[in-house]
């Protein structure tokens, strides 16, 4: 049943304004907010932006209990709205935890040692974090783009539902909390949108500010909700009448109408009323400006306006035709079974690719997956090491003449179910804790569960993967093992939750007091302090035992055995201890690399210096190269893996503290952030230093020779600089041996050595700003200018356009071209051809910026010229319509600027009295300065520039644009 129906929103809106006087509100949906996350999270697998596995162990503040967390692996974020408020922008993350291995001892001081749970973890026993974050607005300098992040290490309060009690679970939050915050600030920065501050038409977004907001009461869904955007406009670059907050009655602006039982809409814009009357002459630039993280697009719904009051624009996120998915995304495969994977466009179209696997974890430990057909099959269990594999699988295909990948996350698993725990401790009478059971299959379906008798306690069950144990009240023996064993009824294949039940505390210390798994029929050796005459060894289960020495069962029908030791005196057992051993046989460990055989850092000739002005980059190629081992007699190969590489930074040798990252949406370091030095992991717009004229990026390229071996593995990191002068870096990386660091490899390039060369300021006389007429009055002519060889182009002429182009030449020399522009006041400039009232000659500007043209463009070349808004005002005051095409085939080319001037002969005068107090109608006070613009060429460096007419003093005045430095 709809609870927000278009009509009831329509209704809502009508005849008033709900937008609180901001120039527009955008709002995106939580479906396709966290679909766009997901795409995320698999772009990072093949992108060196890993989330590395969490290992460690954690103890409760008195130190008697510990948990031991062995390479928990954290699964795609996930929003919900449900605590959202429209005060605030917070909204709750999940990350469910996907894989990894859980272990709870007890170590209460005077008593002995003991396992309270343990259990491999799959993401249907339903464990995660969860956070709650605030969303964050973050501008580019460069890219000038406005987007909506959030950081998953930001909640010091995040919770986590693994472990037995809240106080073990606030510790395990805690500790994965540190571990996130302890990532590069990228590798734990999700993006959710963006917007191009690029526009400049008077309907383009300037800035925005973020709310959430949960769904109406009453939803399908108690998660749903949106992210709503409050923007500045050009026509309005100045903040709303504050914020909606709760029970204000601001509407939820996106219905819930469907077709075919899906959402008809998943976002919506609202233009403010006032600026409705502008789209007879531009295009809603806070749609066209909206951007999303990879290939997705808002596309507008057919008849998807509507005027209420302001107008409301309804649409959906949805992935362009470029958007490539694979099928499924995730999934989990037993060990040496199959799986075929599919490439598919956003129409459903299949995609022919090329297929690869990896494991960011173990190498070796892949599986294989044909090449072309896309038919995975997992590695076989003897080649597991652990008991899940976690497998990225690659699709490479070309769109558009560009090669591009995805990817999705499969895990390989020995077993086909799992349970929650696997083996845990328990007293019983009344008092003992009742035991929550956690059980799922890879086939979902439904699971039966053990009817028990009396003696053995009761099993209530919660519904088809839960049920809750409660011991006995009274054990006959003075330990036994209970098992609960969950059947898959559709495969027939069982798991066994195995609870060790004690009726009185075992207090005697063995060691070791849990061995996790066996070896064959290889004898375990246990230890008392006791004088062995004094000791009385038992095993509960399957084995056996003779003075301590444990033989296992050749053929186990059970998980768990334990063994007893009981201190005798006069023959009488006085204490007791116990040890748990799970009779599963001892994978055989994943092989890894023991020694390095290389690790080095190095650039090449001029490549080693840049201009200091923080977004030139110097490139810099590591390369790591392990020792074969020995592997059956064989000397295998193993690189470092991905996850190591993901860990990999430099350091300043000379203060030993790490190179930060560039921050997330910046190409480089900021003007006036403070940072002297930085590292980026990918290759930003710019061109690479050289002295004399702008080389081309082939001329230093560090392509990377092929391998001589697969223990090789290279990685390319790039130096920004802001200060000039050299300095020395070296480089690390963590792997299962410890932080590996270049300095203490042998050989050449154990570390390089940049420099930073200060950039000359451009004088005047490197700028070129030439006037171009692309248009004139045809009635007109030109005229000799009286005793001179020039020739008048203006007098003789009523109306026409010249378009000014600016270039550069470093040093007078080098062309550079310019690779951003930012207006830093009025976008257009005006002037009369006199100060009377009755004057009708006048004359004003237009812009039009064209981009280098770099490898990883998004900015496209602009459409045609753009005005100030107040010009668009003032033309619309005077009832001219504003021609923003370009003259035929004159658009600047890449890397330049125009500045249009355009002359006309019947524009009435004005005069800033005659705005009668309407601030919108200061047409003269915004329009009279000239421009500044601020721009950045393809090396990197600033210009700050102003063009404006000459003095109204100085006859014809109004016909020529003077260039100056700002």
């Amino acid at each position: 049943m709809s609870v927000n129906s278009l009509e009831n929103l329509l209704n809502q809106m009508q005849g008033r304004s709900v937008i609180h006087g901001w120039g527009a509100v955008v709002a995106f949906s939580r479906a396709q907010l966290n679909r766009l996350l997901e795409e995320q999270y698999l772009s990072w697998l093949h992108e060196g932006r890993i989330v590395p596995p969490i290992s460690g162990v954690v103890y409760i503040d008195d130190q008697t209990e510990s948990m031991r967390l062995d390479k928990l692996l954290l699964g795609k974020p996930v929003l919900s709205f449900a605590s959202s408020s429209l005060n605030q922008s917070m909204v709750t993350l999940t990350m469910n935890i996907v894989g990894g291995n859980y272990t709870a001892m007890s170590r209460p001081r005077g008593g002995a040692e003991r396992v309270i749970s343990s259990f491999n973890i799959t993401e249907a026993l339903g464990y995660k974090i969860e956070m709650k974050i605030s969303l964050h607005g973050i501008d580019g300098e460069v890219d000038q783009r406005g987007r909506v992040t959030f950081d998953m290490a930001s909640d010091l309060s995040m919770t986590c539902n693994l472990g037995e009690g809240n106080g073990v679970q606030r510790k395990v939050a805690a500790f994965i909390q540190g571990q996130l915050a302890a990532l590069p600030v990228d590798t734990r920065t999700f993006e959710l949108g963006l917007f191009d501050f690029t526009g400049h038409n008077p309907l383009s977004p300037t800035r925005f500010y973020i709310r959430t907001q949960k769904a109406p009461a009453g939803s399908a869904n108690p998660d749903d909700g949106a992210v709503l955007l409050f923007v500045c406009l050009k026509i309005k670059d100045e903040n709303g009448d504050g914020f909606p907050v709760d029970g204000s009655g601001f509407p939820y602006l996106i219905p819930d109408d469907q077709a075919a039982g899906k959402d008809l809409y998943s976002a919506a814009v609202v233009l403010n009323h006032e600026f409705i009357e502008l789209l007879d002459d531009v295009q809603l630039d806070v749609l066209t400006n909206l951007l999303l993280p990879g290939a997705n697009l808002f596309v507008e719904s057919p008849k998807g306006r509507h005027t209420p009051h302001d107008l409301l624009v309804l649409g959906n996120l949805k992935p362009s035709v470029e958007n490539v998915t694979i099928e499924p995304a995730f999934t989990s495969v037993k060990a040496g079974k199959t799986q075929t994977f599919t490439a598919r466009k956003s129409d459903g179209s299949i995609v022919g690719a090329q297929w690869s696997v990896s494991n960011p974890l173990s190498p070796l430990s892949v599986g294989s997956i044909t090449p072309t057909r896309g038919e995975y099959r997992a590695p076989a269990l003897s080649s597991m090491g652990n008991e899940q594999q976690p497998v990225v699988v690659t699709a490479a295909y070309a769109i558009g003449g560009k090669q591009r990948t995805s990817s999705a996350l499969v895990f390989g698993t020995s077993e086909s179910m799992s349970i929650s725990p696997r083996v845990c401790t328990s007293g019983v009478g009344a008092g003992a804790a009742p035991i929550k059971l956690t059980a799922s299959t890879l086939g979902g379906g439904k699971l039966q569960w053990p009817t028990l008798a009396p003696s053995e306690g009761t099993l209530e069950v919660i519904d088809d993967n839960h049920a809750i144990y409660k011991p006995p009240l009274d054990l006959i023996k003075p330990l036994d093992i209970q098992k609960i064993t969950v059947t898959d009824p559709v495969t027939k294949e069982t798991i066994e939750a195995t609870i060790v039940l004690m009726r009185s505390a075992h207090t005697l210390p063995v060691d070791p007091p849990y061995v996790e798994a066996i070896t064959a029929t290889q004898p375990i050796q246990f230890y008392t302090d006791l004088d062995p005459q004094d000791e009385r060894w038992e095993v509960i289960g399957e084995g056996e035992v003779k003075e301590g020495l444990f033989i296992p069962p050749a053929q186990p029908t059970s998980r768990i055995s334990v063994v007893r030791c009981s201190y005798l005196v006069n023959g009488t057992a006085r204490a007791s201890g116990l040890s748990i051993i799970q009779l599963s046989e001892r994978e055989q460990p994943v092989p890894n690399w023991e020694q390095l055989d290389g690790f080095s850092i190095t650039t090449t000739g001029e490549v080693g210096r840049c201009a200091s002005n923080g977004y030139q980059q110097i490139p810099v190629m590591i390369r790591i190269e392990t020792k074969p081992v020995t592997i059956n007699g064989q000397l295998v190969y193993i690189p470092v893996s991905d996850a190591q590489l993901s860990t990999l930074r430099l350091v300043d040798r000379a203060s030993n503290t790490l190179v930060p990252f560039v921050g997330v949406a910046q190409e480089g370091i900021e003007y006036g952030s403070g940072v002297n030095w930085a590292t980026n992991k990918k290759r930003n717009r710019f061109r690479l230093y050289s002295s004399t004229s702008v080389s081309t990026d082939e001329e230093h390229s560090l392509t990377p020779p092929a391998p001589n071996n697969n223990g090789v593995r290279y990685r390319e990191l790039w130096v920004h600089l802001a200060v000039e002068g050299s300095r020395t870096f070296y480089a690390l990386f963590d792997s299962h041996q410890g932080t590996q660091s270049s300095i203490d490899s042998s050989g050449d390039g154990s570390q390089v050595i940049v420099e930073g060369i200060r950039p000359l300021p451009p004088a005047l006389g490197f700028y070129e700003f030439k006037r171009q007429r692309v248009w004139q009055d045809p009635d007109g002519r030109d005229e000799p200018i009286e005793g001179s060889n020039e020739i008048d182009y203006f007098s003789y002429y009523r109306r026409s356009i010249d378009y000014w182009r600016l270039s550069y030449r470093r040093l007078g020399m080098y062309p550079v071209l310019f690779a951003t522009s930012v207006i830093e006041n009025n976008l257009s400039t005006i002037q009369w051809e006199s100060e009377l009232i009755i004057e009708r000659y006048f004359s004003h500007t237009g812009y039009a910026f064209n981009s280098a043209n770099y490898e990883d463009r998004d900015s496209p070349a602009p459409k045609g010229l753009s005005f100030d808004p107040y010009f668009w005002r003032l033309a619309k005051h005077s009832r001219r319509k504003l021609d923003t095409s370009f003259a035929a085939n004159k658009q600047p080319s890449p890397g330049e600027m125009i500045v249009s001037l355009h002359r006309l002969d019947n524009l009435m005068y004005w005069y800033d009295g005659l705005a009668g107090g309407d601030a919108y109608k200061l047409y003269r006070k915004h329009l009279d300065p000239g421009m500044r613009f601020f721009l950045i060429d393809e090396e990197g460096n600033r210009h700050s520039l102003s063009v404006a007419f000459e003095s109204g003093t100085i006859e014809d005045s109004r016909n020529k644009l003077i260039l100056s430095l700002a």
